[in-house]
C-alpha cells in the first residue's frame, strides 16, 4: 500500500516527577535515545489537573529488524523511567530487578483486543513469559489524556519483570501500522478532542503535504529542538516525503484496506487532462 511499510507509535503514560528523567539536561537524554534508536520521541503536552503526561515514540518501521526503531525507543525511554536518577545508564541490566513498578501504555481499542487474543491466550503468553502482571484496564479507568477509543494496558511487577513484558507486548503490537500523515491525531486527548478534531482533519486534507503534518497541539520540549520541534514536522532520520505518503486513511487510524481508505487529495482535486490533438 502507498506509504509502505509506514510508522510504529507508542505512547506511554508517565508521572509528572519521571519527565525530567527523560529529558535530562538540556535534553541530552531524549536526544542521545533518538539518536541511537532513530526514533522520534515526544513529550505531548498535559491536560491540567492531572498527574502524568504521555510519551509518544514513533519511527518508520523496518521489516527486517529484530527490534524496530519504534520499539527500541520506547524501551529505552521505559528504561529511564524505571531507573529515574539513579543512574544515567539506558540498559536492561541496570534495572533493579527487586522494586515493584506499575506502567501504562495507551492503545486503540483494536490493538488492545490483538493484544488480549482469543479467549485471553496471547496476554497470558506473555504474563507466563515476562513474569509480570498485564491488565487491559476497564473504560472506566480511561485518562484524560487518551483518545475515546483508547484503552489502558498496566503492566505491574518487578521492574526487570515489566520491562521484559513491554518488550513483549511492543513487540507483539510492532504489526500495527500508521500511515504518517495520521501521525498528529495521536497527540490528541479527550479533553481536545472534540474541539480539535475539525481542524486537524481540515488540515490533514489540504493541498499541501506539510499541512497535513502541521499538529495544533503539543509543543514538545523546547521550540528549537530538532528532536521534538512545536510543529509536527518530518523527522530527520525520515528519507525525504514521497508524494504517496500524503495517502489517508479515514476515520479509523488502524485496520483498514488500503483499497479503499480514502483519496490522494492531489489525485482527487487534480483537473482533466488536456486533449491531444493528432
Amino acid at each position: 500500500w502507498p506509504g509502505w511499510p509506514g510508522d510504529n507509535v507508542f505512547r506511554l503514560m508517565v508521572p509528572m516527577q519521571k519527565v525530567g528523567s527523560i529529558i535530562g539536561r538540556k535534553g541530552e537524554f531524549v536526544k542521545k535515545m533518538c539518536e541511537e534508536t532513530r526514533s522520534r520521541i515526544k513529550i505531548l503536552d498535559g491536560v491540567p489537573g492531572t498527574s502524568e503526561r504521555v510519551v509518544m515514540v514513533s519511527a518508520r518501521e523496518e521489516p527486517d529488524a529484530v527490534i524496530s526503531p519504534a520499539v527500541d525507543g520506547l524501551l529505552k525511554v521505559h528504561a529511564r523511567i524505571i531507573q529515574g536518577s539513579e543512574g544515567e545508564g539506558d540498559g536492561f541490566q541496570t534495572i533493579h530487578t527487586t522494586v515493584a513498578v506499575s506502567s501504562r501504555l495507551l492503545v486503540a481499542a483494536t490493538q488492545a483486543g490483538s493484544l488480549i487474543g482469543r479467549q485471553g491466550a496471547t496476554i497470558k503468553t506473555i504474563q507466563d513469559a515476562s513474569g509480570a502482571i498485564i491488565r487491559v484496564m476497564p473504560i472506566e479507568d480511561l485518562p484524560l489524556c487518551a483518545l475515546q477509543d483508547d484503552k489502558v494496558v498496566e503492566i505491574q511487577g518487578d521492574a526487570a519483570k515489566v520491562h521484559k513484558a513491554m518488550e513483549l507486548v511492543a513487540s507483539h503490537l510492532r504489526k500495527f501500522l500508521v500511515d504518517r500523515s495520521v501521525l498528529p491525531l495521536f497527540e490528541l486527548n479527550r479533553a481536545v478532542q472534540s474541539q480539535s478534531q475539525q481542524t486537524v482533519s481540515h488540515a490533514s486534507w489540504g493541498n499541501s503535504s506539510t499541512s497535513a503534518l502541521t499538529c495544533t497541539t503539543g509543543s514538545g520540549i523546547g521550540g528549537g529542538s530538532h528532536y521534538a520541534p512545536s510543529s509536527f514536522q518530518h523527522d530527520n532520520y525520515y528519507p525525504t516525503s514521497d508524494p504517496l505518503d500524503t495517502y489517508h486513511h479515514g476515520v479509523s487510524m488502524y485496520g483498514r484496506d488500503p483499497g479503499i481508505g480514502g483519496l490522494n487529495p492531489s489525485m482527487a482535486m487534480a483537473p482533466p487532462p488536456a486533449p491531444v490533438i493528432t
